[in-house]
């Protein structure tokens, strides 16, 4: 069981600390900001991460409930004109 999380070696050039350890983990980005959401995505594809993105909070809760994410990231701001 576990978290799903393994730890890697920093040896042979492995500059990424954690990953989750089935291949093709699913993440999920909910932002609003679409520029943002893409940016993340192209990023987290490119180390074949299969990535699903919500630009709202509704549209992630709908993406969560049909199951099979493995890590959300998530903007904590989604009004006009704030700051976080």
């Amino acid at each position: 069981a576990g978290t799903g999380l393994a730890r890697q070696s920093h040896r042979a050039g492995n500059c990424h600390p954690f990953r989750l350890s089935a291949p093709m983990s699913t993440i999920l980005i909910i932002d609003d900001n679409s520029t943002v959401a893409t940016a993340l995505d192209v990023l987290l594809s490119l180390e074949d991460w299969r990535v699903k993105v919500a630009l709202s909070p509704e549209a992630g809760l709908a993406v969560l409930a049909e199951g099979g994410i493995d890590l959300v990231i998530q903007d904590m701001n989604f009004s006009a004109d704030t700051t976080s």
